[in-house]
Parts: C-alpha cells; structure tokens; sequence
C-alpha cells in the first residue's frame, strides 16, 4: 500500500489556504490537515503553565506530520522542539523571526525552506512605478490638478531624466534583486548589484557590475538611486552608517528589505545633508512607523505601508507545490533557510 503523506498548515490564514492548495493538491498520496492552535492562551494567557501547555499541543500536533507548512509568528514559539517533521515549509520571504528564536538554541535537523521566487515581479513593479513617478512629477502634477492649475513641469522642475540615463545600486542581489535588475535593464538603467561573495559580472545579462560590501563607498558616489533589498540578519542591521552615507551626493533612496538596515535619525540627518535628494521608504525598523516620527510630514520622503510586496495565495501554493515536487524527487530544495547567515 502505498505511503499516504500528512501536511500540516499551521498559518493563521489557514481557511483560504487550505482551499486553494487543496485544489491543486495531487489527489492520492497526501493528507491535508489544519493544525489548530489556541491562538488567544498563545498571545493572550498571563498563565505561564497555560501556555506552555497550549505550545505543547501545538508543537505535538505539529510532530504528527510528515511535512509542515507555516507562517513566521507561529513557528518560533516550537521550532526548536521540533525533531520528527520530515521537511518545514515558511510561508514568509522574511524570517528574521525565525532564525532570532534560536538564539543560543540547537539548529533544526530537518530541511527549512521559505517562500521564494515570487516577490520580485512585485518589488519590482513598486520600484519601476515610484521611480517613473519620481522621475516625472507625479506628486507635483497632483498637487497641480488639486489647485486648478495647468503648469507644465518643465517650468517647475526641469527636464525629467529617463531611466536610461541612470545608474542604480541594489543592495541584495539575490533573488529579488535579480529580478529587479531585469526590469531597470529592459528600461536601460545601469545596474550595480552588491552579494557577499565576488562574482563575475559576465553572470547576469542584467546587473553591469557586482560588488562587496567593501567597494560599497565607490558605488554610492556614482549612483543615482540606491535600492535596498536586503534581508535583517545580524550583518546587516544599522549597515547604512552616517559615515558611509557620506558617499552619497543627492542620492535617491529606496528601502523595500527591512527598515533595520537604516536607523530613522539616519535618514533624515542624510535627508538635511542633501546626501539623499529623496527617501522612498516601504519599510521600517517599527512598524506600524510611529505616528510622531518624523518622516511623516517630511516633504522629500514617500512613505508606503510595507506593500511593495504582498503575499499571494495562489503564489503561496505555488511556491510550495514546487517544492513538493522537488522534496518527493528527492532533489534538492530551494531556498532553504541559512541559519549561519540569517536568511
């Protein structure tokens, strides 16, 4: 007879979840089931012995699967009790939370992968979109149509520049930097792109440059645009120093990674300092961003609520479905979970 696999969901948007991977779910082989957890003793008990209690049940249901898939709030609360699970599937790009809960404990056994592959046409889009915006006026003409006014930009601004005439840096070059790249290189944009490790130029058709976080002072000296996409790990926290911001000379900024690579003081004091002509921020180190900060009423700084990239469920599924395959041809996963690096 053959092996029936059992898949967990332990997500707190488990319902429409669950429908959609069902729908694709190859009929024979699996059994789906919905991990269910007293999310109120979890969050809310002031018992210590009720939630421990709670995170016991949860983590035994979670031990009774072959493979698990989960969000980044409720994992960190039993990853590291969890030995028997065959394979955990994160349903999060970001999981800062995950690797900061094993802090000083033992690393899974079992392979960690995350959600992967999809968010970059999403970023992307959000890059391209407020650059163009930027580029042209967009708020101006605006604020233009509000008053009544027919003024030609020209007059206010000056000549608009096209995305071939500028050179961008991102910070990240993996996968969603990659993809972001394709797009400013189909519009003519120079490209430089920042990894940890050297590597040969002649590998991507769309990044005109790699560089180290060392050679990081020359490329913001000749950037138009800075693109942050890179994840919260240890290494990158605080990394946009006021010292290294120095390189930049009316540079435009944008963060759609994490909101811990800049400090907020940071940003503004560049801001002041015209290193930054302009702050496009997705992203920050405290969200909700506080209402008496001081980037909201800045007027060179485009704020957006962490939406560059929203999560999809029909991307969800697919993400995981191709890692199914992957998992059951005994091939090897993709983006797994660097616990050494934090990402």
């Amino acid at each position: 007879m053959a092996t029936v696999r059992k898949i967990g969901l332990l997500t707190h948007t488990s319902k429409n979840f669950l429908k959609c991977l069902e729908s694709q779910l190859p009929k024979n082989g699996y059994h789906l089931q919905e991990i269910m957890f007293d999310q109120e003793k979890i969050n809310n008990s002031k018992d210590c012995k009720e939630v421990e209690a709670a995170l016991e049940k949860m983590k035994n249901d979670v031990e009774s699967m072959d493979i698990v898939i989960a969000d980044g709030r409720l994992m960190p609360k039993i990853l590291h009790k969890v030995n028997k699970v065959k394979w955990i599937h994160l349903i999060w790009a970001g999981v800062d939370p995950v690797v900061d809960s094993l802090a000083g404990k033992s690393i899974p056994s079992m392979p960690v992968t995350r959600f992967g592959g999809y968010f970059g046409e999403h970023m992307a889009e959000y890059a391209i979109s407020h650059i163009v915006g930027y580029e042209r006026g967009s708020f101006t003409i605006y604020e233009n149509q509000k008053q009544n006014n027919w003024l030609k930009l020209s007059e206010q601004l000056g000549e608009y520049r096209m995305i071939k005439d500028l050179k961008f840096t991102i910070l990240g070059c993996g996968d969603i930097g990659h993809t972001i790249a394709r797009h400013l290189k189909q519009f003519g944009g120079t490209v430089y792109g920042m990894v940890r490790q050297t590597r040969n130029s002649n590998s991507s058709d769309y990044v005109d440059q790699y560089f180290t976080f060392d050679e990081l002072p020359e490329f913001l000296k000749k950037s138009d645009y800075v693109c942050n996409v890179l994840p919260s790990t240890p290494g990158t926290r605080n990394l946009l120093t006021p010292e290294l911001l120095k390189n930049c000379q009316n540079t435009v900024f944008m963060n759609l990674g994490r909101g811990d690579v800049i400090k907020e003081d940071n940003i503004l004091r560049a801001l002041e300092e015209n290193r930054f002509k302009q702050a496009i921020l997705d992203v920050f180190a405290v969200e909700p961003l506080p209402k008496e900060s001081k980037l909201w009423s800045h007027e060179r700084v485009t704020i957006t609520p962490h939406c560059s990239g929203q999560t999809q469920i029909q991307e969800t599924v697919a993400s995981f479905l191709e890692q199914l395959k992957l998992f059951e041809n005994n091939e090897p996963l993709e983006f797994l979970v660097d616990w050494k690096s934090g990402y």
